[in-house]
């Protein structure tokens, strides 16, 4: 059972052409022993629908959000997917009170310097006027925080006391085991989780840090964006969806229940823009399967290696080569046959 706060309801101006008037109101404060926070996010969605966003980028609205705990959305570049998230996070604020988390891998990526462009999009189409009726027209980073700003002509700035998101890095999760307390963060976004350079067991880093925002709260929900297609990554395998994953085509999507009880919803998402296709015969016509995260090909970047055929006698010309990778040792045997000549055949000892 859970106890509901009264609904507040804060003045408003009439809302003007194209501008939301957002009924604020409390959350439900649960009667676990961790005080775990509860919102209707139907109407998260609903707001957001309201905004106009343009058709041809990813709406969040379609997201079964009480299907899962964790969301893997990869694509190729400029569907909107964190964009429209960031959008939602700013409406759990202004609904709910909520703030939210966006985490990227390294220090180096939530700089002043690299975020300064990050709201961009949500700024230059008026999104910020909009979700407030016009009373922000902007946001300010300052101190790993996102607060709604405004900015007059004369360069004076009215500032919202209370930030809608707070900004980490995961490799710092040890740092933030003693200072990092977000009792009302039901959102986190882990932006661009497919590097180049992911730093061994960076996942057990992500849920170091996950604990200690979430505690012991249920309810919170985690997204996992990037825009790449390497099948490889080992967040891939340490979410136990690796082989489902690759099997995944374009605008499909799956849910997937751990062996202990997790739920992992993923979406492999299209080119939702109808502009894609002139550009990619203008400028990217060629045949390497790693554009596939530029051109927004149906192939995955990295493919599987052929299985050696029925049949195909081999012969073993050394079996005792091992490497670590992701966890596990594998086995590499280097051999010859009348089909594949050459080759090696690695699989786990």
């Amino acid at each position: 059972m859970g106890t509901k706060k009264k609904k507040e309801i804060e003045k408003e101006k009439p809302a003007a052409p194209g501008y939301l008037i957002i009924e604020k109101e409390e959350p439900e404060i649960l009667n676990d022993t961790a005080h775990s926070v509860k919102i209707d996010w139907k109407k998260a969605f609903d707001i957001y629908n309201k905004l106009g966003c343009p058709a041809e980028v990813y709406n969040p609205s379609e997201l079964p959000i009480d299907k899962a705990a964790w969301f893997v959305l990869t694509s190729e570049r400029n569907t909107g997917k964190t964009t429209n998230l960031v959008l939602l996070a700013m409406i759990l604020n202004l609904k709910y009170g909520l703030i939210s988390a966006y985490l990227r891998q390294n220090s180096d990526d939530v700089t002043p310097k690299e975020m300064a462009n990050f709201m961009n999009v949500i700024i230059n189409n008026g999104y910020v006027q909009k979700l407030t009726n016009g009373r922000y027209n902007g946001v300010r980073y300052w101190a790993r925080h996102y607060r709604f700003v405004r900015w007059s002509p004369d360069g004076k700035r009215e500032e919202e006391s209370d930030p809608f998101l707070w900004v980490g890095a995961v490799v710092e999760w040890d740092g933030y085991r003693s200072t990092l307390n977000l009792p009302l963060c039901n959102m986190i976004l882990y932006d661009e989780f497919i590097t180049e350079n992911t730093p061994p067991d960076l996942f057990v880093g992500l849920c170091q840090l996950h604990k200690t925002i979430v505690r012991n709260r249920t309810g919170v929900k985690t997204f996992l964006c990037a825009n790449t297609t390497n099948y490889y990554h080992e967040f891939f395998q340490e979410l136990i969806i690796q082989d489902e994953v690759l099997n995944t085509g374009i605008n499909k999507s799956f849910i997937k229940l751990s062996p202990i009880g997790t739920y992992v919803y993923y979406k492999r998402i299209g080119d939702l823009d109808p502009q894609r296709e002139k550009i990619n015969v203008e400028y990217y016509g060629f045949n390497n399967p790693k554009l596939a995260s530029i051109t927004g090909g149906t192939n995955w970047a990295i493919k599987n290696y052929p299985h050696p055929p029925k049949g195909d006698e081999k012969e073993v010309l050394y079996k005792d080569a091992h490497i670590y990778f992701m966890g596990r040792y594998f086995n590499i045997e280097l051999c010859r046959s009348e089909l594949l000549g050459l080759h090696c055949i690695v699989h786990p000892d």
